[in-house]
């Protein structure tokens, strides 16, 4: 939840990312899932 929430606010401030750099983290791998299937 609080990677997701993190993620979708950075999305708005910034716009969308060309470039993504992770740890591969399995909470990061589901926010970025979860934004791509809410249209964001």
């Amino acid at each position: 939840q609080a990677a997701y929430a993190f993620i979708k606010r950075v999305v708005k401030h910034f716009g969308e990312p060309s470039v993504l750099t992770t740890d591969k983290a399995p909470a990061l791998l589901c926010a970025f899932k979860k934004l791509k299937n809410n249209g964001f």
